[in-house]
């Protein structure tokens, strides 16, 4: 199993119960337990591929913070109606702002570009939301995004430019 499924899999670990077999859950509860809340206490995303879908869980599960997370305390954005914003606060009001309108997304990574502790991360994205009126809209586009790794390990985004190629505003806003 180490051999054969541990290389395709990037983030996965493989711990070994001594004495135990198929069973494990009803042989030796308590150590599998301990092996699960470790796996997941240990949310950090190591690779910066999972960070659009991570984006994608957290906003949908509708909590600011969850998303904020995955934020590091500089980062900056584009917003989709062009303003840039910077700073928790502001990126705070912006996420509440967004959950305020019930908000659906799905993402979908077109490519990830990695040199050192930098990445580039370029999302395909469709965002349904709760318009005036009552009314469900949708909107499409490509995000361009910036993740840094920290020193933990973590990716986390530094600049985040959601409507990046949908050809708004002047070449200087790009």
């Amino acid at each position: 199993m180490r051999e054969h499924l541990l290389p395709l899999i990037s983030t996965a670990t493989l711990a070994e119960l001594p004495g135990t077999g198929h069973l494990s859950p009803l042989e030796v509860p308590d150590q599998v337990a301990k092996h699960l809340t470790a796996f997941v206490a240990d949310t950090r995303l190591t690779d910066p591929a999972a960070l659009p879908l991570a984006f994608q869980d957290a906003l949908n599960s509708h909590k600011p913070d969850r998303v904020l997370a995955l934020y590091r305390d500089d980062a900056v954005m584009r917003t989709v109606t062009g303003e840039v914003i910077g700073g928790r606060a502001a990126l705070r009001k912006e996420i509440e702002e967004t959950i305020a309108a019930d908000p659906h997304i799905a993402n979908s990574t077109r490519y990830v570009l990695v040199t050192g502790e930098t990445a580039l991360v370029v999302v395909d994205w469709s965002l349904e939301v709760t318009a005036p009126g009552s009314i469900r809209a949708t909107t499409t586009g490509t995000a361009a995004n910036v993740a840094e790794r920290g020193p933990d390990g973590t990716w986390r985004f530094t600049v985040l430019n959601p409507a990046a190629c949908d050809g708004r505003g002047s070449a200087a806003d790009r």
